[in-house]
């Protein structure tokens, strides 16, 4: 209990780090690719350097804020090492997409975008091909079976010591 209590004080956390469970907290649309945090841009504005980004729930963000976000820190960082040009970076990833389900529906909006560059970013579990309806039906049956986690949940949520840690 000291230490828990010693660690809140000293990182001055009293509630979950900014990168810990956001998921839950935050809802996010899934229909479509979606910019999470800002509208999808109109047209190119003049002057503007524009970076796609396609990829999947880790080019996404998911389970953190979506400043957090590689792509939305990319682009924060180029505009602010050089200030000579502008920077759009457009974050067109999802969770769960392979680089096929990305071909297919990007194709149509690539031309709309105009990107100067495409960053496509995927973790390795993203990579297989796409059965994504028989692994949910799998998850779906396994959650079932499986007891929850319990006390290690309710620590999670509770405890900035066990976060630290674990």
């Amino acid at each position: 209990m000291i230490a828990e209590i010693g660690l809140r004080v000293v990182s001055g956390e009293t509630d979950q780090p900014r990168s810990t469970a956001v998921a839950d907290r935050h809802k996010a649309r899934l229909g479509k690719p979606d910019r999470r945090n800002r509208p999808w841009p109109k047209g190119k504005k003049e002057g503007i350097f524009r970076i796609v980004v396609v990829g999947d729930s880790f080019a996404w963000g998911a389970g953190i804020h979506p400043e957090d976000a590689y792509p939305d820190r990319l682009e924060q960082r180029l505009n602010t090492l050089d200030r000579k040009r502008r920077f759009e970076v457009v974050n067109f990833s999802r969770p769960g997409w392979n680089t096929i389900q990305a071909y297919r529906v990007s194709r149509k909006r690539f031309r709309r975008l105009e990107p100067d560059l495409l960053i496509v970013g995927y973790v390795l579990n993203d990579a297989e091909p796409s059965d994504w309806k028989e692994r949910m039906r799998r998850r779906r049956v396994k959650l079932r079976r499986e007891p929850s986690p319990g006390a290690s949940a309710w620590l999670h949520r509770h405890s900035l010591l066990y976060r630290t840690t674990w």
